[in-house]
């Protein structure tokens, strides 16, 4: 038996802006690589809470004991393969908008040898999910074959705007991380009206609203309590995520619910920027959640006194087509309920509140694609400077670059939702004792469509998980292989590193210090020639940005 390499993976080359820019923070964080890999929902389809699905794999996998009863899954190559592990009771029927709950005991061998069921989402673009229904939480394990000790555990956070997405999606696959000696586990979550929902007749419950939140902290303990007889340490356990992914992993790290369930945190393009919404204000005003959840019910004929179960009778379909019908980007975020949620991801850090453990985040040089995708005018961006848009003009010198309003806007919406609050996290970890690597994603496409542009939103995700061949809409033409390759090393060599030890080093890889290195900022910049550091990355521009996201605080808890 072959035995996992001790020292550091390396690569095969060296080894509302009014409240946090309101509903346009959703579309901040709808995951690009989302709409890539939808299904229309005529397709969707129920399936049982057991599903023994025949199999169509290399070869039949070991059979592994969980708490819950035995899985068996396929071997490929040097790898083991598990998907659509239930990791939760399916959220049905009485089940539906509560927490949620472990899974119950099966006395057959569950076959997982194939994805589950996607969660009930909208359609974007056309594009196939696969199945779907509200019985889809479930995980899917990538495991190194025949090793000796225990591999560390990545646990991947798909994005979507809580709206779209699951851990089926091609850019995902683990195979790559299981063969750098990761276990690495993708997993399904709540969406939608059926991951963020509040109604009066729900409040006597006494449950949370974050149903999404909560379907990711039952999967992280399902993970803890049985990874480690797929050969993953249970106790070196990094959460990873992109877009609301990486959101999601921002509460994790600042909620009660969730603490040592990991030991690390990579977000990737989100988690530091949202603004939560309020189930309710301290002044005992209903919030737009409440208020959202009411109209919805009057339109199913529902009035003011519906109960929890009549809420619960209406039939998924006309759940997500309610939600359909409603339009708009907004009211599917996480919101501070008092049960899971206190108080906004920011505040928490600052306060010295979060997580102790260490954190890598990032941007990428052209998140503001999601503007241009959703067709946002550019005054709706600039008029959140309000009475200093003289001053952020000067600031990021519009007449000395020759910048159009369209331009200040794209970067002024990318500085103040992505790459600023990464830094301003970072800091505040830093502050409070905890390593914190910042990095900036620039790779550009050489020919076709949006060369000048930068990476867009999501872009990044291929060359973290060395899937570049599964994703050449986002990466472009295979011309550039080379350099794409060896980034793609590179970057993926850095997250395995940093999954193992906390620190993204290693040998003759190019130093990447954390983000507070004496008295300056240093930040990882990943482009066509590889990575390498700058210093004070946009400080100007982001302290600007960290001043007014301080005035939108204030404003939030005012109600």
């Amino acid at each position: 038996m072959t035995t996992p390499t001790t020292h550091r993976y390396m690569p095969p080359y060296i080894l509302s802006w009014k409240l946090a820019l309101g509903t346009l923070i959703s579309a901040v964080i709808l995951n690009a690589c989302a709409q890539a890999t939808q299904s229309s929902h005529e397709e969707a389809r129920e399936a049982p809470a057991e599903v023994q699905i025949a199999a169509s794999t290399d070869m039949v996998g070991p059979v592994i004991t969980t708490r819950e009863g035995d899985v068996q899954g396929y071997a490929s190559n040097s790898i083991n393969v598990f998907k659509g592990v239930p990791y939760a009771r399916p959220p049905i029927g009485d089940l539906r908008w509560r927490a949620a709950q472990p899974p119950l005991p099966h006395t057959s061998t569950l076959v997982t040898q194939e994805f589950g069921n996607s969660c009930m989402q909208k359609v974007i673009l056309n594009r196939p999910v696969g199945s779907q229904s509200e019985d889809c939480l479930t995980l899917n394990i990538w495991a190194p074959k025949d090793v000796d000790e225990k591999a560390p555990v990545m646990v991947w956070i798909h994005g979507g705007a809580f709206r779209f997405g699951s851990g089926s999606q091609a850019y995902y696959d683990g195979a790559e991380f299981a063969k750098s000696g990761i276990v690495l586990v993708t997993m399904n979550y709540r969406l939608g009206r059926f991951g963020v929902f509040n109604h009066p007749a729900l409040d006597a419950e006494n449950d949370t609203a974050n149903f999404a939140l909560s379907d990711q902290i039952q999967a992280l303990k399902w993970i803890k309590n049985n990874i480690d007889n797929f050969g993953g340490d249970a106790n070196n356990v990094t959460v990873f995520g992109e877009s609301a992914g990486a959101v999601s992993i921002g509460y994790l790290l600042t909620m009660d619910a969730s603490r040592g369930l990991f030991e690390k945190a990579i977000l990737q393009s989100g988690g530091g920027a949202q603004i939560a919404g309020r189930v309710k204000t301290k002044r005992g005003r209903t919030k737009p959640l409440q208020s959202t959840g009411k109209a919805w019910a009057a339109r199913q004929n529902l009035d003011d006194k519906v109960t929890a179960a009549e809420l619960r009778q209406i039939t998924a379909d006309n759940v997500l087509e309610a939600a359909r019908s409603q339009g708009g980007l907004g009211a599917v975020n996480p919101v501070i309920d008092g049960v899971l949620i206190q108080d906004d991801i920011a505040k928490k850090f600052a306060a010295g509140k979060a997580a102790h453990v260490p954190i890598l985040t990032g941007s990428n040089s052209f998140e503001s694609s999601l503007l241009a995708s959703f067709k946002i005018k550019p005054r709706l961006i600039l008029f959140g400077f309000k009475k200093r848009q003289k001053e952020a003009r000067k600031i990021y010198g519009l007449e000395a670059r020759g910048l159009t309003d369209t331009e200040f806007a794209y970067e002024a919406f990318a500085d103040s939702v992505f790459t600023g609050p990464a830094r301003d996290m970072a800091m505040s970890a830093m502050k409070h004792g905890d390593p914190a690597y910042v990095y900036h994603f620039d790779y550009r496409k050489t020919t076709g469509e949006s060369v000048a542009d930068g990476a867009h939103h999501g872009w990044e995700i291929p060359f973290v998980f060395k899937n570049l061949s599964s994703a050449p809409a986002l990466v472009g033409d295979t011309t550039n292989v080379e350099d794409m390759n060896h980034l793609a090393d590179t970057m993926h060599a850095y997250w395995v590193n940093f999954a193992q030890y906390g620190d993204p080093n290693f040998g003759k890889m190019a130093s990447w210090p954390t983000i507070q290195d004496g008295n300056v900022e240093k930040t990882m910049v990943f482009n066509n020639q590889g990575p390498h550091i700058e210093t004070d990355f946009r400080k100007p521009q982001l302290d600007l940005q960290y001043e007014l996201y301080q005035a939108r605080l204030k404003k939030a808890d005012k109600g």
